[in-house]
């Protein structure tokens, strides 16, 4: 697709946003989506299968902005300062998205793209314990400690874990580095 079609993707997500964003109750409907865009629904078609289409556009649009603001050159203290500054920036369509939507496209969005993120700092993180513990059981670890992270990323975008940012930058580090060191102690026993 080329520019003219990218700007008409975007212009049906940032539609979707902005009602999102309203925090209308109504039903969003592909009708209310083109029309807002100000184009019509045989546009919208020829550009997305359906609503879910453009749900996931707008996800993964979201996503690559919060991507593309990490420096992949940060200590993991910087990562984790950053991302949970780039999440708490979107948190209010992370939150718009799974009210309308429902927690898989949350699920999509941070078991798919954040754990890719955290995936990074955590392998260069966990450089120096491979050598204690082994690639294997390294490998282990870093999935378990991504996935438990972005479990509470979701569950503080969902506001079943009530803390300020701060907070979350603190626990976040900590508990994953806590997970290294239970790493480190098993193995040791092993």
């Amino acid at each position: 697709m080329g520019k003219k079609g990218d700007e008409t993707r975007n212009a049906l997500a940032d539609a979707l946003l902005t009602i999102l964003l309203e925090d209308g109750r109504g039903a969003i409907t592909v009708k209310l989506v083109s029309e807002r865009a100000g184009v019509d629904r045989q546009t919208f078609y020829y550009h997305f299968r359906g609503m879910e289409e453009l749900v996931g556009y707008l996800s993964e649009r979201e996503a690559s902005e919060l991507a593309a603001q990490i420096d992949h050159d940060a200590s993991f203290d910087e990562f984790v300062d950053r991302f949970v500054d780039q999440i708490s920036a979107r948190k209010r369509v992370f939150r718009a998205l799974l009210d309308r939507f429902g927690r898989p496209t949350l699920r999509v969005l941070l078991h798919e793209r954040a754990t890719g993120l955290l995936r990074i700092y955590a392998h260069r993180e966990l450089v120096d314990v491979e050598r204690q513990i082994g690639p294997r059981c390294r490998d282990e670890a870093v999935e378990y400690c991504v996935r438990a992270s972005a479990s509470v990323l979701e569950a503080w975008i969902t506001g079943e874990l009530d803390m300020d940012g701060e907070r979350l930058k603190s626990f976040l580090a900590r508990s994953f580095r806590q997970q290294m060191i239970g790493v480190r102690e098993i193995k040791g026993q092993a």
